[in-house]
């Protein structure tokens, strides 16, 4: 509706704070994440789908799995795709 005034229309804008840290901040999380998608390999190759009939063995893949998707979206901001174009990144992912 055009006359409608949206509680959050009141909130400043929300600016990233770049403090230099951030690169650090990304590499320690991938890599810490990497050692646990490596992790969850493992366990799958050695007890199989076995392992997923436990609770924390499911526990613990959801959340690898979860955590992944972030980085995913990342992945794909930061490619350039076929024909030397990247996307559209005007939009929040």
């Amino acid at each position: 509706m055009p006359g409608l005034v949206q509680p959050w229309d009141y909130l400043p804008p929300v600016r990233s704070v770049d403090d230099g840290y951030e690169t650090w901040f990304e590499a320690a999380h991938n890599a810490i994440l990497g050692f646990f998608v490596l992790e969850l390999a493992v366990r799958l190759r050695e007890g199989g789908w076995q392992f997923l009939r436990t609770r924390w063995g499911l526990l613990g893949t959801a959340l690898i799995l979860l955590s992944v998707l972030p980085c995913r979206a990342w992945m794909r901001r930061r490619c350039v795709w076929h024909g030397g174009a990247a996307p559209n990144t005007s939009h929040a992912i």
